[in-house]
Protein backbone atom coordinates (compact mmCIF):
# COMPACT_ATOMS: atom_id res chain seq x y z
CA UNK A 1 0.00 0.00 0.00
CA UNK A 2 1.16 3.65 -0.95
CA UNK A 3 0.82 6.63 1.56
CA UNK A 4 -1.85 7.60 -0.39
CA UNK A 5 -3.85 4.46 0.39
CA UNK A 6 -3.08 4.61 3.82
CA UNK A 7 -4.29 8.16 3.91
CA UNK A 8 -7.46 7.33 2.34
CA UNK A 9 -8.05 4.64 4.44
CA UNK A 10 -7.24 7.20 7.36
CA UNK A 11 -10.22 9.44 6.20
CA UNK A 12 -12.98 5.77 5.82
CA UNK A 13 -11.76 5.00 9.74
CA UNK A 14 -11.92 8.73 11.12
CA UNK A 15 -15.69 8.98 9.24
CA UNK A 16 -16.81 6.02 10.81
CA UNK A 17 -15.24 6.61 14.15
CA UNK A 18 -17.27 9.89 14.12
CA UNK A 19 -20.40 8.37 13.35
CA UNK A 20 -19.44 6.29 16.50
CA UNK A 21 -19.20 8.85 18.39
CA UNK A 22 -22.37 10.29 17.83
CA UNK A 23 -24.07 6.82 18.21
CA UNK A 24 -22.39 6.43 22.12
CA UNK A 25 -23.46 10.32 22.61
CA UNK A 26 -26.79 9.44 22.15
CA UNK A 27 -27.07 6.20 25.16
CA UNK A 28 -27.74 8.46 27.63
CA UNK A 29 -30.57 9.86 26.03
CA UNK A 30 -32.23 6.33 24.81
CA UNK A 31 -31.29 4.83 28.02
CA UNK A 32 -33.81 7.64 30.05
CA UNK A 33 -36.39 7.61 26.87
CA UNK A 34 -36.52 3.65 27.16
CA UNK A 35 -37.24 3.42 31.29
CA UNK A 36 -39.54 6.34 30.58
CA UNK A 37 -41.24 4.25 27.98
CA UNK A 38 -41.35 0.64 30.17
CA UNK A 39 -43.17 3.34 32.90
CA UNK A 40 -45.56 4.08 30.68
CA UNK A 41 -46.42 0.60 29.69
CA UNK A 42 -46.35 -0.51 33.12
CA UNK A 43 -49.29 1.98 34.16
CA UNK A 44 -50.62 1.27 30.60
CA UNK A 45 -51.22 -2.50 31.17
CA UNK A 46 -52.33 -1.55 35.20
CA UNK A 47 -54.91 0.29 33.45
CA UNK A 48 -55.68 -2.73 31.08
CA UNK A 49 -56.26 -4.96 33.98
CA UNK A 50 -58.33 -3.07 35.94
CA UNK A 51 -60.85 -2.94 32.28
CA UNK A 52 -60.68 -6.36 31.83
CA UNK A 53 -61.71 -6.77 35.84
CA UNK A 54 -64.74 -4.77 35.35
CA UNK A 55 -65.64 -6.08 32.04
CA UNK A 56 -65.97 -9.48 34.01
CA UNK A 57 -67.19 -8.41 36.95
CA UNK A 58 -70.44 -6.39 34.38
CA UNK A 59 -70.84 -9.82 32.36
CA UNK A 60 -71.57 -11.18 35.44
CA UNK A 61 -74.68 -9.39 36.26
CA UNK A 62 -77.92 -10.88 35.51
CA UNK A 63 -81.55 -10.19 35.08
CA UNK A 64 -83.40 -10.45 38.36
CA UNK A 65 -86.45 -11.82 36.36
CA UNK A 66 -84.58 -15.53 35.81
CA UNK A 67 -81.99 -15.19 38.49
CA UNK A 68 -81.52 -14.85 42.59
CA UNK A 69 -79.99 -11.16 41.81
CA UNK A 70 -82.34 -8.93 43.42
CA UNK A 71 -84.00 -6.01 41.21
CA UNK A 72 -81.40 -3.60 42.21
CA UNK A 73 -78.92 -5.47 39.89
CA UNK A 74 -81.25 -5.28 36.96
CA UNK A 75 -79.26 -4.04 33.69
CA UNK A 76 -82.64 -3.20 32.24
CA UNK A 77 -85.26 -2.26 34.65
CA UNK A 78 -88.48 -0.65 33.80
CA UNK A 79 -89.31 2.73 34.42
CA UNK A 80 -91.99 3.71 36.54
CA UNK A 81 -93.95 5.19 33.30
CA UNK A 82 -93.90 2.20 31.95
CA UNK A 83 -95.04 -0.70 35.02
CA UNK A 84 -98.37 -1.93 34.77
CA UNK A 85 -101.00 -0.47 36.79
CA UNK A 86 -101.89 -2.39 39.75
CA UNK A 87 -105.78 -3.28 39.30
CA UNK A 88 -106.39 -1.48 42.75
CA UNK A 89 -105.44 1.48 41.63
CA UNK A 90 -107.33 1.11 37.93
CA UNK A 91 -110.39 0.70 40.18
CA UNK A 92 -110.16 3.66 42.52
CA UNK A 93 -109.55 1.19 45.78
CA UNK A 94 -107.30 1.99 48.70
CA UNK A 95 -104.45 -0.59 48.96
CA UNK A 96 -104.14 -1.22 52.53
CA UNK A 97 -100.06 -0.68 53.82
Amino acid sequence: MTASDYKARIAVLEAENAGLRIQVARIPLLESEHIALRQQILVLEQKLSDLVNKMEQMAVRKDSSNSGMPPSGDLHRKTKKYRAVSRAVSQGTKVRR
